[in-house]
């Protein structure tokens, strides 16, 4: 690339060199250049990507409140169910 340098120039041939090295993923801190699959798909199919991981997750821990919220009702039977011996026994 070539660049013209002028008078008062200057502080757009930097920001151009910013540019380019953002551009190629080097240099500047922050996000590196993304690779792989990633890099393929647009921001759309990350965000819906994203949405999915969540909802798997939101679906695995409604199954495990669940079989702990039955543990607990067969615990709360079993309780029961003794007392009710205990109270015929006597």
């Amino acid at each position: 690339m070539i660049v013209k340098i002028e008078e008062g120039n200057e502080c757009c041939l930097i920001m151009t060199l910013l540019l380019m090295m953002r551009c190629n993923g080097e240099g500047v801190s922050g996000r590196k250049k993304e690779r792989g699959r990633e890099a393929r798909m647009g921001w759309k199919e990350k965000g819906r990507k994203q949405k999915n991981n969540n909802r798997r997750k939101k679906k695995t821990k409604k199954k495990e409140r669940r079989r702990e919220g039955e543990k607990k009702g067969m615990e709360l039977e079993k309780k029961r169910d003794e007392k009710e011996k205990e109270s015929k026994n006597a």
